[in-house]
């Protein structure tokens, strides 16, 4: 259920996506580096997303799965899906173990959105579907990014990793 509208409350926002890897079934990291691993951007992989959204103490849980997917595209569902559910007028932090999603909102998004969605080197962006949603998630929102480091005991990002894990579990068993 969406929270209520209340100018004076704040959210906050911890996210995680998880894939699949079919051919081995192993779990891996979404720190930066791995996601640049071949099976892990295997557009086959099973994926899971969660999200704890908290405001004023009131949590509600977000998850979900998909088929075939990559580890960034559950990272960004996470975020789009936890800021839609969200009312406009909240002062928002989110905080993700995801450098893509981080630097992608606060660094990179302006830039591909002027060059007509195509980076630096020229070649298109990838997921561009998921970060036009994200653009439309923002939009009118006052947001604070903030990375935290996966895996290093965070207790939030701990739990929306086991979430998301789970939801990726399930897609293997659907």
């Amino acid at each position: 259920m969406p929270f209520a509208a209340s100018p004076s409350r704040h959210w906050r926002h911890f996210s995680a996506g998880r894939c699949l890897n079919p051919i081995n079934q192993r779990w891996p990291s979404i720190s930066a580096t791995l996601p640049k691993r071949a099976p892990l951007r295997s557009p086959d992989s099973l994926g899971g997303y969660a999200a704890v959204v908290t405001v004023a103490g009131e949590e509600q849980i977000i998850v979900g799965r998909e088929r075939a997917t990559t580890n960034n595209k559950m990272e960004m569902t996470a975020a789009i899906k936890a800021l839609e559910a969200v009312p406009q007028g909240l002062s928002i932090v989110i905080h993700s173990d995801s450098q893509y999603v981080i630097k992608g909102a606060t660094e990179w998004l302006r830039g591909w959105m002027a060059k007509g969605w195509r980076k630096a080197d020229g070649k298109p962006v990838l997921n561009q579907d998921l970060w036009m949603q994200m653009v439309a998630a923002m939009a009118g929102r006052k947001i604070v990014w903030k990375w935290v480091k996966g895996h290093a005991g965070h207790p939030e990002n701990e739990r929306v990793d086991s979430l998301a894990n789970g939801e990726a579990q399930q897609a293997a068993r659907s």
